[in-house]
C-alpha cells in the first residue's frame, strides 16, 4: 500500500449544492418530505403511522425511519410464532393471519416506496458535472492536495458526486466496481484501499450506491447511477438510515468498510465535509486517529449562537477535532483562520466564541 496522505470524508451538505438542477439536493429533513409525498400516493395514511412529518430533523427521520424498518423485519419471525398468542395453543386465528397479510404487504410497500426516493433524490443524473469540479478543485487546492498525492474518498452519500469530481480533476477513480465483456459489471471492493496504486484513487461507498444491486446468490451488480430504480434487478445493495446500521446485514457494504479501517490504519489528515457525524461507527473510525489530524466543517449561518452549538456538537463527539466554518458547493467559503490552524499542525483552539470570516476559495490556475 503507498503512503496515504489524506482521506476525504463526506455526507449529504457536502453534495447539496452540486445539484444538475435548480433545487438544492436533499438532506435528511428534505428527504422525509418527499417520502410522504410518495406514501401519500401509495399507502395513504402510512407517513402519519411512521411518525413522519413536514420539516423534521434529519436525526429524527433516521430514528423513525429504523424503528420502522426494524419492525418490517420483525414480521417474518414473529409469524412463525403465531400459533403461541392462541387461545389454545397452535389453534389458528383468521384476524391475527389477516393481520400479518395486510402488514407484511403494506410493510414491502413502504420500503419499495423508500428505495425509489433514494433513487430519485440521489441519482437520475442529479449531480452537476462542473459545480462538483469547481467545488473539489477549490478544496483540493485549498489544503494543498496535489495531482498525484495519494488520497481516499469516502461517503456515506448515496450519489456518484465523488467519481465525477475525481475524474474530472485527472483523477482515475476505483469504487471496486469491476467490469465484464460477457455481462453485468460486479462489485468487488476487497483491496481497494490496501492494495491500492498511485495511479488510481479508492472511493469507498459506506453506505452502499445508487445504481448497486444485490442478486440472490448475493452477488452485488452495478448499474448506472443514472438508471430509475429496478426491483426487478434485485434489493439495492444500500444501507437506509438508521441510527444503528448493520453493516453486517450488506456484506458488500461490510467489505468496503473493511477497507475504509485499512484506510484509518494508515493515519492520514482527515478533512470531513458536510456530514451530521449521525453514525456510530464513522465516529469510531475517527476518534482512532492522532489529536489535530481531523478536520470537521460546520456551516456558515447568520445565527452564531447556532456555529457555536454545532461546533460544541462536534467536539462532544470528536474532542481533538478542528472545527472550519465552510460553505462547500461551486463558490465555496472558508473561515481561512481555522483552515490555516489546522494545515498549520496547531493546537487545537476553544470553541469559536465568533461567526468567523467567509472567505472565497480561489480555483486552481
Amino acid at each position: 500500500m503507498v503512503q496515504l496522505s489524506w482521506l476525504i470524508v463526506t455526507g449529504a451538505g457536502a453534495s447539496r449544492e452540486l445539484s444538475s438542477s435548480g433545487e438544492p439536493l436533499p438532506l435528511m429533513g428534505d428527504w422525509s418530505n418527499s417520502l410522504i409525498d410518495h406514501l401519500e400516493r401509495v399507502a395513504n395514511g402510512s407517513a402519519r403511522e411512521l411518525k413522519l412529518r413536514r420539516g423534521l430533523e434529519g436525526d429524527v427521520f433516521e430514528e423513525r425511519l429504523g424503528d420502522f424498518l426494524r419492525w418490517s423485519l420483525s414480521l417474518a419471525p414473529a409469524k412463525r410464532f403465531i400459533g403461541l398468542g392462541a387461545e389454545t395453543i397452535g389453534q389458528p386465528d383468521a384476524q391475527v393471519d389477516d393481520w400479518f397479510t395486510q402488514a407484511d404487504r403494506r410493510s414491502r410497500d413502504i420500503v419499495s416506496a423508500v428505495r425509489q426516493t433514494v433513487y430519485q433524490l440521489f441519482g437520475q443524473g442529479r449531480i452537476d458535472v462542473a459545480k462538483s469540479r469547481l467545488a473539489y478543485g477549490a478544496l483540493f487546492n485549498a489544503i494543498g492536495i496535489t495531482p498525484d498525492a495519494p488520497i481516499v474518498y469516502a461517503t456515506t452519500n448515496y450519489d456518484n458526486a465523488g467519481e465525477i469530481a475525481l475524474d474530472q480533476l485527472g483523477r482515475p477513480v476505483d469504487s471496486g466496481e469491476v467490469a465484464s465483456p460477457i455481462s453485468e459489471s460486479h462489485l468487488d471492493p476487497k483491496g481497494l484501499v490496501e492494495d491500492m496504486t498511485p495511479r488510481r484513487t479508492p472511493l469507498l461507498h459506506l453506505h452502499g450506491k445508487v445504481g448497486w444491486y444485490r442478486e440472490r446468490g448475493g452477488r452485488v451488480v452495478c448499474h448506472p447511477s443514472t438508471s430509475p430504480y429496478d426491483e426487478s434487478v434485485g434489493v439495492p445493495a444500500l444501507l437506509l438510515p438508521t441510527p444503528d446500521k448493520r453493516y453486517e446485514e450488506e456484506p458488500a457494504v461490510e467489505a468496503i468498510w473493511q477497507e475504509f479501517d485499512h484506510a484509518i490504519a494508515a493515519q492520514p489528515r482527515v478533512f470531513v465535509i458536510g456530514h451530521s457525524l449521525h453514525d456510530v461507527q464513522l465516529v469510531d473510525r475517527l476518534r482512532r486517529l492522532p489529536a489535530q489530524q481531523v478536520a470537521v466543517t460546520i456551516q456558515f449561518e447568520s445565527d452564531v449562537e447556532k456555529m457555536i452549538r454545532e461546533s460544541s456538537r462536534v467536539r462532544e463527539l470528536l474532542p481533538d477535532a478542528h472545527v472550519i466554518p465552510m460553505n462547500f458547493g461551486p463558490e465555496p467559503v472558508v473561515d481561512l483562520a481555522s483552515l490555516q490552524n489546522f494545515l498549520n499542525n496547531s493546537a487545537v483552539p476553544a470553541f469559536p466564541q465568533s461567526r468567523g470570516s467567509a472567505t472565497p476559495l480561489p480555483q486552481p490556475d
